[in-house]
């Protein structure tokens, strides 16, 4: 491809990027989810447990190396930890089977500039001393009806927390479940070898180029003198063409403190 087809292809490009953008605003969201149910919080009086929400990003346009506006994103996390199984000052914590359990539900919304092609992922690098366990929903987990792919986030874990000054426990039924849909296209979550990863890619044309954030995020570690840990979260948003790669990465980092 000559020089001036490839300017004349990236100088249409960029219109159509501004004129999606103008569309943006008044397009349909993905229908909200079927079911939605959230017990992640404990009892009162349950000790070594805690919860904060950090907005990473807000509104934020990520823009290509071309200055091509590729996507805007809005990208929350609920951190819920939970000190399991024995008290952080046990001096044989992992031996009498305690452990701290991190889980980040991911929110926000997604606007793309351009599909098909386009994408987006979301990497969540957890420090050394930290294990991950699940990203939900997984990849391949999807059920097509239609033009839909069907995905359902089912978390549950009991564990079992300290109260009453760490004299007694109980058992708490730690549980999440949301119902989503994406519209011509997959939704994508792995377990990496320091953290976990999810995101969607558009192959195919479509009527909705915005769609709210879903997923879990699950970590655990057996190291409580490891605390504060800090997580780096990292937003990368893509456009893939034959001829054509554009692309933009930023990174958040959380500092995660284990409760009193």
């Amino acid at each position: 491809m000559a020089n001036a087809e490839i300017i004349d292809l990236i100088h249409r490009l960029y219109t159509k990027c501004r004129e999606q953008e103008r569309t943006i605003a008044s397009a349909p969201f993905e229908s909200s989810p079927r079911e939605y149910v959230n017990q992640l919080s404990p009892p009162p009086g349950v000790m070594h447990c805690n919860r904060k929400t950090v907005t990473l990003f807000e509104d934020e346009s990520f823009v290509s190396q071309l200055l091509l506006p590729l996507q805007t994103l809005t990208w929350k996390v609920d951190l819920y930890t939970y000190v399991t199984g024995a008290l952080p000052n046990d001096p044989d914590f992992e031996g009498n089977g305690g452990s701290v359990m991190i889980v980040m539900v991911h929110s926000g919304l997604m606007s793309f500039t351009i599909a098909p092609g386009g994408g987006s992922l979301h990497r969540i690098n957890a420090p050394t001393s930290v294990e991950p366990q699940v990203q939900l929903p997984p990849s391949g987990s999807g059920i097509q009806n239609g033009e839909y792919w069907n995905y359902t986030i089912a978390y549950q874990e009991l564990m079992h927390l300290y109260n009453n000054g760490g004299n007694s426990t109980i058992e708490f039924n730690a549980l999440y479940k949301e119902d989503f849909s994406r519209l011509r296209h997959k939704q994508s979550g792995i377990v990496t070898s320091n953290g976990v990863e999810f995101g969607s890619s558009f192959t195919e044309p479509s009527s909705i180029p915005r769609y709210n954030l879903s997923g879990v995020s699950v970590f655990r570690t057996t190291n409580p003198s490891a605390f504060p840990l800090t997580f780096s979260f990292d937003a990368y948003a893509f456009l893939d063409l034959s001829w054509l790669k554009l692309e933009c990465l930023k990174t958040k980092q959380i500092t995660v403190d284990l409760a009193i």
